[in-house]
């Protein structure tokens, strides 16, 4: 495990960081500045996405979980994965628990998969939807963006 998480920090600023939409990032220092706390919340796993984290210096993480057996990842997930209405359970679960109210955050996605999420919050945006999101977004009056 401690060797995964060594090569996906190691190859991070190669071969992650470059693709990164710089207004996405810059988005994230504007939440960050306003004194917002800034989760990031992801079907991929959590080894793969902590470098991202860890880059963006936000409060939290919450992504899917490797199963584990005898100190190494067996391939399978341990729970079930952060996407689509688990990713919004998980954001109900950790604003209760934190005591943020869903009504008055922000959420940002670009996959229908993750309407559950938008929906979830006061402040959904779509950001570079797929073509089914994009139809949700203006059908519900959502803010849409496009970051590059």
């Amino acid at each position: 495990m401690e060797e995964a998480r060594r090569f996906y920090k190691a190859t991070f600023p190669r071969r992650v960081q470059p693709r990164l939409l710089l207004d996405a990032v810059r988005q994230v220092e504007v939440h960050r500045q306003e004194g917002h706390r800034v989760v990031i919340l992801t079907g991929a796993p959590q080894v793969w996405a902590e470098p991202l984290a860890e880059f963006l210096r936000v409060d939290a993480l919450l992504a899917s979980q490797l199963e584990v057996k005898e100190g190494r990842f067996t391939g399978r997930l341990a729970e079930p994965p952060l996407v689509g209405v688990e990713k919004a359970r998980q954001a109900r679960r950790y604003a209760k628990e934190h005591g943020i109210h869903l009504a008055q955050s922000f959420a940002y996605a670009d996959s229908i998969s993750d309407a559950p999420l938008l929906e979830a919050v006061g402040h959904p945006v779509a950001v570079n939807p797929d073509p089914c999101l994009k139809r949700l977004a203006v059908k519900r009056g959502w803010k849409i963006v496009r970051f590059r």
